[in-house]
């Protein structure tokens, strides 16, 4: 339970009743009958069942196990191994109170990795907020960087407050985490190495077919960076195709979704979210093709599997086209974009992270800001 009145946004007295009193809050609905009592007597209860006002801040859909895996901010998120019941329970040991990043490997998705922010702890989870699970989320192990020397100042922990992502290979053999000098575990947190040749600050993100490839961006030098060795050597890629200015959209705080996703299934391809544009790679970074045109700007975006009869992933994406903030799908690599949602469920156009289902085409899972996971299926179903 948190502190009373806890994010207070509204308030309202019956004026019929001067003792009905309903406030709203980051947790829940309360109310009293009471509010005309002395004070010191007055019992707040909750006003609503099973309802709580929380952001989803991330979410991913694996290639195998459940088919979504969820980051919610104070209540951790779920396994959603079923969409039309809740989940039996949390992210636990740790028990990270907001779960800012999940990833999982793309060839082995029982293997799931997640980043969060420490508000309580158990004493026996020690101070943890990274986490790994082979059972596809459902158990956790606590995981922990070693002290990491930076910019000459002595070395210290990088990895207890949710500031520092965290991906896997597509084997799941290898973490790769991105504090300010990306650190490298093959042996779940037994010992650790940097990852050489990244600049401070870069992300790297896991090649979701090929356990070699991985991937890093630096918006600072507008550098895209890629390794074959299973990130112990990064170098610059050519990235031919990319502006020369990178410039990141949205939030850039340790909620921000990545910008730059793997395609699953297909070895060396990726894509990027530049200045509110989508680019796209076949071959590992050495070239990109713009893969949005102008009349679409894009906030955040997600892939799934491609439509039948498409080679290309299908791509979901929050953004603007013709003047009309919305969810759009594209079937044939960004080219065109078909709106998914209507104006009878925009869900306060608060969203934190989409992506669609590599399983099922059509399928797409969406965080919002407050209205909870929605997932939603095209009217008319292609395939099953």
């Amino acid at each position: 339970m948190t502190e009373f009145g806890h994010w207070t946004a509204g308030l309202a007295i019956d004026p019929f009743d001067g003792g009905a009193i309903v406030y709203t809050t980051g947790d829940t609905v309360y109310r009293t009958d009471d509010g005309d009592k002395p004070e010191g007597t007055i019992l707040w209860r909750p006003w609503v069942r099973g309802i709580e006002q929380t952001a989803v801040i991330t979410l991913i859909s694996p290639t195998g196990g459940a088919p979504v895996i969820s980051g919610f901010g104070d209540l951790a998120g779920f396994v959603h191994d079923r969409l039309d019941v809740s989940p039996p329970g949390m992210h636990l040991h740790p028990t990270l109170t907001n779960t800012n990043n999940l990833d999982y490997a793309g060839l082995a998705p029982h293997v799931v990795v997640r980043s969060g922010t420490r508000r309580t702890q158990r004493a026996d989870e020690g101070d943890a907020s990274l986490a790994w699970s082979e059972d596809g989320g459902h158990t956790w192990q606590p995981l922990q960087v070693p002290p990491v020397a930076v910019r000459g100042e002595p070395a210290r922990r990088y990895d207890l407050n949710g500031e520092a992502p965290i991906h896997v290979s597509a084997d799941g053999e290898v973490f790769i985490v991105s504090t300010p000098a990306p650190m490298v575990t093959r042996d779940r947190g037994r010992t650790w190495a940097a990852a050489e040749g990244l600049p401070l600050g870069a992300r790297a993100i896991a090649d979701k077919a090929d356990p070699q490839l991985f991937y890093a961006i630096d918006f600072a030098a507008s550098r895209f960076y890629v390794s074959r060795d299973g990130a112990r050597t990064f170098a610059p890629a050519a990235a031919k195709g990319l502006p020369a200015t990178l410039v990141r959209v949205g939030r850039t705080d340790r909620e921000a979704q990545s910008p730059l996703f793997a395609a699953p299934g297909s070895a060396g391809e990726i894509w990027l979210l530049s200045g509110h544009r989508l680019y796209r790679s076949q071959d590992s970074g050495g070239t990109f093709q713009l893969a949005s045109p102008g009349d679409i700007g894009i906030e955040l975006f997600g892939l799934g599997q491609a439509a039948p009869g498409h080679g290309d992933p299908a791509v979901y994406a929050v953004g603007t086209k013709a003047n009309v903030p919305s969810v759009w799908r594209s079937d044939d690599g960004g080219a065109n974009w078909l709106r998914i949602n209507d104006d009878a469920h925009q869900w306060g156009l608060r969203f934190r992270a989409i992506s669609g289902d590599p399983r099922r085409y059509g399928r797409v899972y969406i965080a919002t800001d407050g209205r909870g996971l929605l997932y939603g299926d095209p009217a008319t179903r292609t395939n099953d």
